[in-house]
């Protein structure tokens, strides 16, 4: 039975992702495009950056690929988006928040939108990357629950805490990010 019009315009419309269900690229052959970090981001060395985006969701909010940076290089790094990694290959310092997180093959990390930190390549780091954009509503409810829970720690402050100064409000947020 052939397809209708509708049936037809309704298969156009739908949302396609940017890569065949089973996509397999191989690593000895993968292309990595260059890429530049914000000048005003590098803090030492002259950072060498490169990668690929593999996939990407049909809604665009969802990306995969492969990123690495050849140093020795130090640089701040901002997350505007969530982002989880694998490193496959040599090795990274990130630090954040006063947390120092060594890097290397076979390590996972995640990284919440909005985080600032400083990555130390000593000499080369290559890592495989999903990066989540938050949806504004999301955002705002993040930022509505950080402001709930200020207004908590506030108003039922423990013993001996005199004022906020002593809360560590990015050890709060980083645990709210999940809820």
């Amino acid at each position: 039975m052939p397809k209708g019009l509708l049936q037809t315009a309704y298969e156009r419309l739908q949302p396609r992702p940017s890569a065949p269900p089973l996509y397999r690229p191989r690593a000895s052959t993968l292309q990595l495009e260059q890429w530049v970090l914000k000048p005003d981001w590098v803090l030492d060395g002259t950072p060498q950056v490169r990668g690929k985006i593999l996939t990407s969701a049909s809604d665009g909010r969802t990306q995969s690929g492969v990123w690495e940076c050849v140093g020795p290089t130090r640089f701040r790094y901002i997350f505007d988006v969530d982002e989880s990694v694998f490193v496959t290959d040599g090795h990274a310092v990130v630090e954040a928040d006063g947390t120092r997180l060594e890097l290397g093959p076979g390590d996972a990390a995640y990284f919440p939108a909005g985080l600032s930190s400083v990555w130390t390549v000593p000499e080369r780091v290559r890592k495989n990357f999903t990066v989540s954009a938050v949806s504004r509503p999301r955002m705002l409810l993040r930022r509505l629950r950080m402001a709930l829970t200020l207004v908590a720690l506030a108003f039922a402050a423990p013993a001996g805490l005199d004022d906020l100064d002593d809360v560590d409000f990015d050890d709060a947020q980083l645990k709210l990010v999940g809820a």
